[in-house]
């Protein structure tokens, strides 16, 4: 029993120490910038080469500090894919660009999102699965411990009917196994792994119709108005995302 205190002691004393550092060194807002930056990155580097304003940058909810690095990136853009892109020769270089547009941006089997939705949605399903077994493990244990601690305790010679480690044991599965199932319970519900399950799977099946949509344009500006509408909703929800990370509010 005092082994099972002090270690319950030490993992309370260090699990707020690590609340504590992880607040004040900010590492969550760092991390989420980072990963953000680096998805506007993939974004303008899929459409490099289409002569377009990237005005959908503009449309994402950010906080004032990114309409500096929106604008240049804009600028930049433009700018390199004013001449013909020496990887895209000929009249139809636009189409060529769809085509990688299509094939490494949606639909590769390594890096496309059409994938990593895909994966993330057979993931959130394992988690939220494994989730709920452990919790209905520890339910029953924890019921099954209690029942046991009551025959201990209520029936006649029923504390001799288990040596005393064991009957301590029991009494520490009865408190830890509910703890464990509330706490299993509380993160599965603070992860929403069902909704992030629907979330995920709607992002997919709409990607999908809209890589069809993509292959059937007929002319640049139908591409380019696809392809921004395409980018505008995969990074809405990586700006949401982050903004939930960083606590920045946003306008």
């Amino acid at each position: 029993m005092l082994l099972c205190l002090l270690a319950e002691a030490g993992m309370l004393v260090w699990g707020y120490w690590t609340h504590l550092h992880l607040h004040h060194s900010a590492a969550t807002q760092r991390w989420a910038i980072n990963r953000f930056v680096a998805e506007i990155n993939r974004s303008v580097l899929s459409v490099a080469g289409v002569h377009m304003y990237l005005e959908y940058l503009f449309r994402l909810k950010l906080p004032p500090s990114f309409r500096a690095l929106m604008r240049t990136i804009n600028v930049l853009h433009l700018r390199s894919s004013n001449p013909k892109p020496k990887w895209f020769p000929g009249d139809d270089r636009w189409q060529a660009i769809r085509d990688h547009y299509l094939e490494h941006r949606l639909r590769s089997p390594q890096s496309g999102q059409i994938e990593y939705y895909r994966r993330s949605v057979q993931t959130e399903r394992d988690q939220r699965g494994l989730f709920q077994r452990i919790f209905a493990v520890c339910s029953v244990l924890a019921i099954l411990a209690t029942f046991s601690e009551i025959i201990i305790v209520g029936a006649p010679g029923g504390a001799s009917m288990l040596s005393e480690p064991a009957s301590a044991a029991i009494g520490v599965l009865t408190v830890v196994l509910p703890v464990l199932a509330v706490g299993v319970l509380s993160w599965s519900a603070a992860m929403d792994y069902t909704a992030r399950v629907n979330i995920f799977r709607e992002m997919e099946n709409w990607l999908k119709d809209q890589a069809d949509r993509i292959q059937d344009t007929k002319s640049e500006h139908e591409f380019m108005r696809l392809a921004a509408t395409t980018e505008l909703r995969l990074l809405g929800e990586t700006a949401e995302w982050y903004s939930r990370r960083s606590y920045t509010g946003v306008q």
